[in-house]
């Protein structure tokens, strides 16, 4: 008897590669995770829904307080906006000396790139060369410990790697430029996970700035961002001369660059998830479904496209919509680092 009848694929072809008390146990925990997001999700909506009905000038105006501040200077409670803010300058306060080391002098023309390089070399395991190479990548696992343990404390799910791990971004316009064979076969060797990821999907990702993730015609909840940066579509290079490899071609070779990228997104994320629960993109939904309904009628109030540009900006959604991006013109559109969702290791 085939246990696996209507099974959804992926699942039966984990649970059959694993013995069958392992997978069970898995299952279970993954089920309990499941239930505790839902649980925080349904605590998060009553929460809010209370800010929004308490707001004397409505509850549209009450959401657009959660989003970022107060236009009337009525709400005291907390917004995505200068949560993220916070959450950001909590991380930075873990690499002063990293951000000083590699920033750039000049006006920005120059940078320290040897140290750049010895830096990438300390976080793959080379602490010997440089010992302010060391202690910047010590600095950087302070910032990626207090990152990894806020965003799983709000019911993300990112793991401890074994091994040394710094973020990478990719230059969509380069990216583009190359054919998906051509990109792909030149990363595939670099990588120590070639087999895990689905490297076509990655590339049609990048190239479109996610827009393959989204379906014609759909209204999408979302995949939940608890659960985002645990994804297994997460690229990690063999070495630092490998990761360097990509980045000079394909991305930024400045690893300060992808670490503030990598830092502004997962600090965003985090903010999402803190204030709107686990699965955020749904939740702004559901609070735009209450305040539609609850302004019907109500002096020929509608809702506004406003609210809905604001979650574009708070939420980062602007930087990765090909129509946000085209609004800051072509020299900013060329140059965005594209910053994947990526996974904080030791």
């Amino acid at each position: 008897m085939d246990c696996f009848i209507d099974v959804p694929e992926d699942i039966a072809k984990y649970v059959k590669s694993k013995n069958a008390e392992e997978a069970i146990a898995e299952l279970k925990m993954e089920n309990a995770r499941k239930r505790k997001l839902t649980n925080m999700s349904k605590e998060a909506q009553g929460k809010l829904f209370n800010m929004m009905d308490q707001h004397p000038k409505g509850p549209e105006v009450g959401l657009r307080s959660i989003l970022t501040q107060d236009a009337y200077a009525i709400a005291n409670n907390s917004n995505i906006e200068y949560r993220q803010k916070a959450l950001q300058g909590i991380a930075e306060s873990y690499i002063p000396e990293l951000k000083q080391k590699l920033s750039t002098t000049k006006l920005g023309f120059d940078r320290d790139k040897q140290l750049g390089r010895d830096f990438i070399k300390a976080i793959f395991g080379d602490t010997e060369g440089n010992p302010i190479a060391s202690r910047l990548a010590k600095e950087w696992q302070g910032a990626s410990d207090f990152i990894r343990e806020r965003y799983n404390k709000f019911g993300g799910n990112i793991g401890k790697l074994d091994y040394g791990y710094i973020p990478q971004s990719h230059d969509r316009v380069a990216v583009q430029k190359a054919n998906k064979d051509e990109w792909v076969a030149f990363i595939q060797p670099l990588l120590k996970n070639s087999d895990d990821v689905d490297l076509n999907y990655i590339y049609d990702t990048i190239a479109t700035g996610g827009l393959n993730k989204v379906k014609e015609g759909s209204v999408g909840k979302g995949k939940s961002i608890a659960n985002k940066n645990a994804d297994p579509r997460i690229l990690h290079f063999k070495n630092a001369d490998d990761w360097i490899t990509y980045q000079e071609k394909f991305g930024n070779a400045d690893p300060l660059a992808s670490i503030d990228n990598h830092i502004r997104s997962l600090t965003t994320d985090m903010s999402m998830m803190e204030i709107l629960g686990p699965n955020p993109n749904h939740m702004f939904e559901t609070l735009k479904t209450k305040a539609s309904k609850d302004m019907i009628g109500k002096n020929g109030k509608e809702w506004s496209s406003y609210t809905d540009s604001l979650y574009a900006v708070v939420s980062g959604k602007v930087d990765n919509d090909l129509k946000g991006i085209g609004l800051l013109g072509p020299t900013a559109q060329t140059l965005r680092a594209v910053n994947t969702a990526t996974m904080l290791g030791s």
